[in-house]
């Protein structure tokens, strides 16, 4: 009789182990298929970098097709530079950088940007340093284009659209990039940051007028609860999705922003409410402002390391193989869902990601699935350019929304 029961449960591990090994060798097969899928993905825009004068002319549909679903990280700084068109501003006004690090801003624009610096993407290897080599170039980029701009000089949320590019890029591609993004067509991101932030609160009633138009019933009910986009959108919109969410959405955002203008920032916005309106459709403010809290949550930022989240998933898997009789495989190899990205545009880039790069810890992960649907990038992408906004329509809400002054210039 016992030895009938140990081989049935001998049998039973067995199986089990062959059903981990299974699973194990499906993971590693769709994480082949993604890294072919992300080689082939770079072929085309290796291609399309070394034929830009076809593809943003002729063929520039096309590349905004191609930009919506995302650069690869391996090509991203090189394409926004064509984007922002760096080369062509560097040839212009080769001492642009210098000059401007040796103007010297307004006092009370160094002492906000120095307040700001250690606010900055805070867990993030290049920034959490103090006095280290990041918070200096972070600096040396505010600063630089404070004394550039005199009537915006520096404002809160700058600071985290410069940390994005000096994730990517050298301190002075970064700074180029950031003067192309605030100063010309078809971006224009100083409006945002102008006194009395007009424009911000201008892309807030369109967001209003853009969710009546796609989901009437639920924008009723946002306003009955007195729930306005200001509550939710703002740092978004000031940020270009550069806080609180996870940085597969940040980067997708900004692919779309570098190659279109701030448009995309405003469908975005207004997809990411939508998306979440099935739990928000049935609460009154107060659950409200916590679903929005709980979807601005500092969860989607690394509370440990990459390190530490692998370790996590390889403590479970050896958990789950001892309890299989010891036969499991060794987990450590296994990558987790902290796993390190692939290397970005540079050197020190590569090893310094934004603190929302990170996606759930396991645990989070369960009991928070909503959170990731919602950020979910290519779902959240999609979501975003299947909404039916003419510019015809943005237009008319914009100036419903100037109605009785004069209406503010807007980002592009």
């Amino acid at each position: 009789m016992r030895n009938r029961e140990s081989a049935a449960l001998s049998r039973k591990r067995r199986r089990d182990h062959a059903l981990h090994l299974e699973e194990r060798i499906s993971t590693l097969e769709s994480q082949l298929a993604d890294a072919e899928d992300e080689c082939a993905r770079e072929g085309k825009w290796l291609d399309m970098l070394s034929n830009w004068e076809l593809w943003s002319g002729r063929k520039r549909r096309h590349l905004i097709m191609r930009a919506r679903k995302g650069i690869p990280d391996s090509v991203r700084a090189m394409a926004w530079a064509r984007f922002l068109r760096v080369a062509e501003l560097r040839a212009a006004k080769p001492t642009l950088f210098a000059d401007c690090l040796a103007a010297a801003p307004v006092s009370k624009n160094v002492r906000a940007i120095e307040l700001d610096i250690g606010r900055t993407f805070p867990r993030e290897p290049l920034f959490y340093e103090r006095g280290g080599i990041g918070q200096q170039s972070l600096l040396r980029v505010l600063r630089a284009y404070a004394a550039c701009d005199d009537e915006v000089g520096y404002c809160q949320g700058m600071a985290f659209l410069a940390g994005v590019l000096l994730s990517f890029c050298p301190e002075e591609d970064a700074f180029l990039m950031l003067f192309q993004l605030m100063k010309s067509e078809p971006y224009m991101l100083r409006r945002l940051f102008l006194p009395g932030l007009r424009a911000v609160a201008t892309q807030c009633r369109i967001i209003e007028g853009l969710l009546r138009d796609n989901a009437p019933r639920f924008a009723a009910h946002l306003e009955a609860q007195h729930v306005m986009p200001e509550m939710w959108a703002t740092s978004w919109l000031m940020t270009a999705f550069s806080t609180s969410v996870p940085f597969a959405v940040t980067a997708r955002v900004w692919d779309c922003l570098v190659a279109e203008g701030y448009k995309p920032v405003v469908r975005v916005a207004v997809a990411v409410m939508l998306r979440a309106s099935p739990h928000v459709a049935k609460l009154e403010l107060e659950g409200i402002l916590m679903t929005m809290r709980e979807l601005h949550d500092a969860t989607f930022e690394p509370s440990v390391s990459d390190a530490a989240h692998a370790a996590a998933e390889a403590a479970a898997l050896a958990e789950a193989a001892a309890s299989q009789g010891g036969r499991g495989e060794d987990a450590s190899g296994a990558e987790g869902p902290g796993a390190s990205t692939p290397p970005r545009g540079s050197a020190a880039a590569a090893s310094a990601r934004p603190a929302t790069a990170s996606v759930l810890a396991p645990a989070a992960r369960r009991a928070d699935d909503w959170r990731l649907d919602v950020w979910d990038p290519d779902g959240l992408m999609r979501h975003a350019f299947s909404l039916r906004i003419s510019r015809k329509r943005l237009s008319q809400l914009a100036a419903n929304a100037s109605v009785g002054s004069a209406a503010p210039d807007l980002p592009g």
